[in-house]
C-alpha cells in the first residue's frame, strides 16, 4: 500500500504521475507487484492500483536527471 497526498494520487490514476519517490521502500519488491493507492486526508480512500515495474536505489542528482519530468514534485 503507497500512501500517497490526494493531489499525486489523481495525477498517478491519469498516468501524468508515472514515478513515485520513496525515502524508503523494500528494494526487493519483484517486477509486477500490485501496490495499492491509498489518497491521504481529506479523502482516505484507497483510490487505486498499480503495477510496480522496478525498484530503484539511486543518488539524489540521478534520480532528478531522470525522473524529474515524470515525478510531478518541485525539486526541493
Amino acid at each position: 500500500m503507497l500512501s500517497i497526498r490526494p493531489k499525486f494520487g489523481g495525477r498517478v490514476i491519469t498516468g501524468e504521475k508515472i514515478v513515485e519517490l520513496r525515502r524508503r521502500f523494500p528494494a526487493a519488491a519483484p517486477k509486477g507487484t500490485t501496490a495499492y493507492i491509498y489518497s491521504t486526508s481529506p479523502e482516505r480512500a484507497i483510490i487505486g492500483v498499480a503495477e510496480i515495474s522496478c525498484v530503484k536505489k539511486l543518488a539524489i542528482e540521478e534520480i532528478w536527471r531522470r525522473y524529474s519530468d515524470v515525478a510531478c514534485i518541485e525539486r526541493s
